[in-house]
């Protein structure tokens, strides 16, 4: 067993270099475990700039100045960043206002509910309008919600039934 691992060793660690990049490896990947939130901004930014400066090179290569090249890119990277946390804000006040409106349309249907019912426990209203006609979960929950009323009430009208005829 011994002999096999120490084949094993000499075959895999016998070149220098691959042993420093073994170690460099684990290293940065230690690295990276235990302080990866920490470096997530730094990473981001180095791959950013690394793609930033691909472009900056490319302008050069057009016969443009470093520093013009330079500032198109970085007013470019920013225009898109700019262009992105527009999108995202109206993504965000777009949803917020779906749901305030899937809330206000909860809030009057469970209003609706409670008032088909009255204090003494009667049932007051068999047929709610909130949301009766809409064509959405809103809607056949209005409506069985309604279809339940209804066939409570005849239950109801039964059971007061019952001692008359008795």
């Amino acid at each position: 067993m011994l002999r096999i691992l120490k084949n094993w060793s000499e075959k895999y660690f016998s070149d220098e270099e691959a042993v420093y990049l073994l170690v460099v490896l684990l290293a940065a990947g230690l690295v990276i475990l235990f302080f990866g939130g920490m470096l997530a901004p730094v990473l981001a930014a180095i791959v950013i700039a690394y793609l930033m400066q691909g472009l900056v090179a490319g302008l050069e290569r057009k016969g443009m100045r470093r520093l013009l090249a330079v500032n198109l890119v970085f007013t470019l990277f920013l225009g898109l960043l700019i262009a992105t946390l527009v999108v995202l804000l109206i993504l965000l006040i777009g949803l917020l206002l779906f749901a305030t409106r899937i809330a206000w349309r909860l809030r009057r249907l469970g209003n609706e509910t409670a008032d088909a019912i009255d204090s003494d426990g009667r049932i007051a209203a068999t047929q709610l309008r909130a949301e009766a006609r809409a064509g959405d979960e809103f809607g056949d929950l209005s409506r069985r919600i309604s279809a339940m009323l209804t066939r409570l009430q005849h239950y109801t009208g039964f059971l007061e039934s019952v001692p008359r005829t008795l």
